[in-house]
């Protein structure tokens, strides 16, 4: 049962977090929640946290932290909330996986995913436009750092998701790089 309340709040927090669907100006608050630092593992009881638009901006003994006015607070006593979890390695667009970015994106965040890396997708342009959909509120998912197509060697495993590394190149970070990454690099493509 404790298992099942963690994983409701969480699905909620997720949402608050990184769908901005959220309104930037909109406030919510987890009242007289149980907080489970990840550093040391203790539980801390009778917090407040307060999520403003899409950020965790409070969290703090429920008796310190005030209410901002106009908040939507919900009374989590009884609740757990943990930080939101990262997946990383993830495939969003695979044409060899069942299900599409449609049902899995909306998953992560429901299971308290807050952020993934894809580190291979069948189209670079498809998953930088999912990236966008997720940034500007027209989809729920989780926040995510991009590599693009899986880069392969000879023999090549994944074909036809795959460039072929058949060159190197010195990258300017003076280490030896295919030069598909490099021809990335130089276009500006960024993976966050």
């Amino acid at each position: 049962m404790r298992l099942v309340r963690v994983a409701g709040l969480f699905a909620l927090v997720g949402l608050a977090a990184c769908s901005n669907s959220q309104p930037r100006g909109d406030v919510l608050v987890f009242d007289h929640v149980s907080v489970i630092n990840v550093r040391d593992g203790a539980t801390l009881g009778d917090q407040r946290v307060v999520i403003s638009g899409n950020r965790i901006t409070s969290v703090g003994s429920a008796s310190q932290v005030s209410v901002p006015r106009n908040a939507r607070v919900i009374d989590a006593q009884g609740q757990y909330l943990i930080p939101g979890l990262w997946d990383m390695h993830t495939h969003v667009i695979d044409p060899d996986s069942p299900g599409s970015p449609d049902v899995s994106l909306p998953l992560f965040v429901a299971n308290g995913v807050t952020g993934i890396r894809d580190v291979g997708s069948s189209s670079l342009d498809s998953i930088v436009e999912l990236r966008s959909t997720i940034r500007s509120g027209e989809r729920v998912g989780p926040r995510m750092l991009i590599s693009g197509k899986l880069i392969d060697g000879r023999p090549v495993v994944f074909p036809p998701n795959a460039v072929l590394a058949r060159t190197a190149a010195v990258g300017s970070c003076g280490t030896t790089v295919p030069c598909c990454v490099r021809s990335w690099l130089e276009a500006g493509e960024s993976p966050a």
